[in-house]
């Protein structure tokens, strides 16, 4: 469930941020941090690399503060879309890297003891399968899922942050839950597979 936020303090903090102040701006970073980081790690269906993507979206945060758009009096929609952009271009750097180390030749096999530890990483393959369903959703479709879903925005707070219609975020939240479970099942992953309730 999210925590109550405080509009009056967060619009004055960001309006104090619009103004160069590095204290409101930690403030806004206090306040927020916690739900970016869990954001990027959901993105990337683990928390490696995390930290590094949160740093990141804040330091985006920053330089855009003149152009950052409140949702209710909050930053955090917009902190939560730019982690879904700043992750979607991680994994796309992430593709073009092993494509490279593909084309490098395989060393000599060796016995390689890891797999017997991760078979038992079940919810780490979960977050994986899950990162990978939501990476083949449409970007559109993938925020939408990332703000109703795992922010809990409600839909005309989400419709707001993106520029859409409610019907629309209504519409692609449906077809996009269709298609995730889709995937899931696809891979193996039944609901008693999904790990431990956040």
């Amino acid at each position: 469930m999210r925590s109550v936020i405080d509009v009056s303090a967060e619009e004055g903090l960001l309006e104090q941020v619009t103004r160069n102040d590095r204290d409101a701006f930690g403030a806004l970073y206090d306040r927020h941090v916690g739900a970016v980081f869990a954001h990027c790690a959901r993105q990337l269906g683990t928390i490696q690399d995390a930290d590094d993507l949160t740093a990141i979206v804040f330091l985006e945060a920053w330089r855009s503060r003149y152009r950052i758009r409140a949702v209710n009096g909050s930053v955090l929609p917009w902190l939560l879309v730019t982690a879904t952009n700043v992750a979607r271009n991680y994994r796309r750097s992430a593709r073009r890297y092993r494509a490279a180390l593909a084309r490098i030749p395989a060393p000599r096999a060796s016995p390689d003891h890891a797999e017997d530890v991760a078979a038992a990483a079940t919810f780490e393959q979960t977050g994986r399968a899950l990162a990978q369903a939501l990476s083949d959703l449409r970007p559109m479709d993938r925020q939408v899922v990332s703000l109703c879903l795992i922010a809990e925005l409600s839909y005309a707070e989400a419709a707001q942050a993106l520029g859409i219609s409610h019907a629309a975020v209504r519409s692609r939240l449906m077809r996009s839950r269709e298609s995730v479970k889709a995937a899931l099942l696809e891979a193996g992953i039944t609901s008693s597979q999904e790990g431990p309730p956040s």
